[in-house]
């Protein structure tokens, strides 16, 4: 499950994206942050095991930060991780997001934990 607490930044990316024709690349990684490890031990699907923060990142422009939580048995989620969801392309700011060697052509997001 994603929770965004930074609509107004998420929107903003969102049509930068489309501009750059990145649009089903930063959806895909934020469908990835709202279903990861979402399977019970049965094999079922279930969007509710884990919970993504997604927020506004102090690094680089159309840059997020997400702390995920697991559902724990008591019905409470617990902190599991951290990481960024990091743009990398034109218009981020030089040397406040970390260089990407070998990842894919072209402006694009990646998960970063």
């Amino acid at each position: 499950m994603l929770e965004v607490n930074c609509p107004y930044e998420l929107y903003h990316a969102r049509a930068f994206a489309e501009a750059l024709d990145a649009g089903e690349n930063l959806q895909s990684r934020l469908d990835d942050l709202a279903t990861y490890a979402c399977q019970d031990p049965d094999g079922h699907f279930n969007p509710e095991l884990t919970k993504c923060d997604l927020r506004r990142a102090d690094i680089g422009l159309h840059s997020f930060r997400f702390k995920m939580y697991r559902l724990q048995p008591d019905g409470t989620y617990e902190f599991w991780f951290d990481g960024r969801l990091i743009y990398h392309g034109p218009g981020q700011r030089d040397g406040n997001v970390p260089v990407e060697v070998g990842g894919p052509e072209g402006p694009h997001w990646s998960i970063h934990t």
